[in-house]
Formats: structure tokens, C-alpha cells, sequence
């Protein structure tokens, strides 16, 4: 008798739970024309059937450009490296500054505290999967951009979408796989 109550309790909030599921809109799970030029701006085919050679030779792109690896998995096609550059603008710090001066000045229980912009990290994601249709390995990377400020704070996080920097790093990836297959 216990048993059967529990059964029956479990049923009904299972289906209360069930029933209490919002619906979710079809334009939502649907790639824009954007997101479909985007991902053909990061995305190459490279005729090989090596991928060692694909990985070897996008890394050896990646710490030309200033890249340390940070992580790798060879057997998933993934090389991800970051590196640091400045991020400082002086007018940022001079207004951060001033405003700080005249908040204080005002007592109007404003933080004396002054931020701005210090240090930008450039992460790129590196992933290579054979191509089915067209033969080879098709490689996809993405370059992300997260900045600090001076109290360790992100300020800001974005992907970084300039076709020419996609465009640059292909050739650079091209020319070295040339290299790599002939042994040059």
C-alpha cells in the first residue's frame, strides 16, 4: 500500500512537472545569415590527409603570432593558446581619474576608486576534424578578446570577428602546411 502511494505521488509530479515546461520560440534555435558568414570566415579545408601535420603546423602559426599554448588535445584536433598586450588608454585613466577627483570633491558617496583598462587577453581556439565532403581536414579557429581593468575586474569580453585577422592567419596556416608537406 505504502508503495503504491509512492508511485502515485512520483506520477503526479512528474506530470505537474512536465506540464509546467515554457515553449520555446523556433527563431530561437535558428543560425542567423550572420552566424553562418562568421563561421565561414573561421573555417578553412586543407587538402592532407595528416592531421599531426595540421595541428603541428597551426601551432607553430599561433606561437609566431605570440601565442603560448595552453592546452592541447591532439586526439580531438585541439590546440588553444592565449597571449597578453596592453590595454591601457591614457585618456581612460586621465577621465577615470577626473571623475573620481570630482565625485569626491562633491562628497556624493561615490568610491575614490579609479579604474580603467590595464591588460587584454587574446585567446584563440584551434580545432581541425576531417571534412567528409570535401576530403582533408577542415580547420576552424575563433580569436576571443577579454580585458581587465587595474582591480582585476573583466570589463570586457568579445569575440573578435575582423575577416582580415582570419584571413592572415589562413595564409600563414596555408603556406606553413606547404612548408610541412614538403619538407621544407
Amino acid at each position: 500500500m505504502f508503495l503504491r502511494k509512492i508511485k502515485t505521488i512520483t506520477l503526479i509530479i512528474f506530470l505537474l512537472a512536465s506540464a509546467c515546461t515554457q515553449y520555446i520560440p523556433k527563431q530561437l534555435l535558428e543560425l542567423s545569415e550572420s552566424n553562418l558568414e562568421i563561421r565561414s570566415r573561421q573555417t578553412r579545408v586543407f587538402q592532407t590527409n595528416n592531421e599531426a601535420e595540421v595541428l603541428s603546423s597551426g601551432l607553430a602559426v599561433l606561437q609566431d603570432m605570440g601565442f603560448a599554448l595552453e592546452e592541447s588535445a591532439s586526439k580531438l584536433g585541439l590546440l588553444v593558446a592565449s597571449k597578453t598586450a596592453d590595454a591601457q588608454k591614457t585618456w581612460e585613466i586621465f577621465g577615470s581619474i577626473m571623475i573620481g577627483a570630482l565625485a569626491s570633491y562633491g562628497n556624493s558617496g561615490y568610491s575614490n576608486e579609479h579604474t580603467y583598462d590595464v591588460e587584454q587577453k587574446i585567446r584563440v581556439a584551434f580545432v581541425s576534424t576531417r571534412s567528409k565532403q570535401r576530403g582533408g581536414y577542415a580547420v576552424r579557429v575563433t580569436f576571443q578578446r577579454i580585458i581587465l581593468n587595474n582591480l582585476g575586474q573583466i570589463t570586457k569580453s568579445e569575440a573578435i570577428d575582423d575577416p582580415k585577422i582570419y584571413q592572415q592567419f589562413f595564409q600563414q596556416l596555408s603556406s606553413a602546411l606547404f612548408l610541412e608537406a614538403n619538407q621544407l
